[in-house]
Parts: C-alpha cells; structure tokens; sequence
C-alpha cells in the first residue's frame, strides 16, 4: 500500500509546537515504561537472601563489601535487595 504524502505550508511557530509535542509526548512514554520496569521488581528483604544463598549475616556484609552481591536499597532503616540482581549473583556464585 501506498500512502500518499501531502505537503502543505506551515508557519514556523505552528511547526516548533507539533515537533516539541511530538519530543514530549515520545519522552513521557519512555519515562512511563522505565518506572514500570523499575516498579516491576521484587524486592527482597535480607534474610530471603540470607536462605538463598544459605549463608550467615556476617557473610552477606562481607560479600556486599567484596561486591559479590549488588548494594542494597536502603528504605527507611531496611534493607531490600533486587531479586533478579541476586539471582544474577547465584548465577555468578554457582560457578
């Protein structure tokens, strides 16, 4: 199919303003689906990490200095971890 293309005249001013909706519209839908992806994680609480990896308290402060296991995110005075950055790290850890 062939669609056809009309060109018509267009003021300056009317043309920033269709191109700068078009920018922000583009922009909002690329913010709107990075939120999601980021409010799509699970987030786990340290002693779930603690029974996946089977390991003790001291040993997940050591591994989170040695950069074994990713950062925490830090909520109030708890921390949470990404599951999907620790199953990540299991991964890692297995081999």
């Amino acid at each position: 199919m062939i669609e056809k293309i009309f060109l018509l005249p267009v003021e300056m001013s009317e043309l920033k303003s269709l191109i700068k909706d078009a920018v922000a519209s583009s922009m909002r839908e690329q913010q709107n689906s990075s939120i999601e992806s980021k409010e799509n994680s699970v987030l786990l609480n340290r002693k779930d990490v603690l029974d996946i990896f089977k390991i003790s308290s001291a040993t997940l402060r050591v591994w989170m200095k040695k950069g074994i296991v990713p950062q925490p995110i830090r909520i109030g005075r708890r921390l949470y971890f990404k599951e999907d950055d620790i199953l990540d790290s299991l991964k890692n850890h297995q081999r």
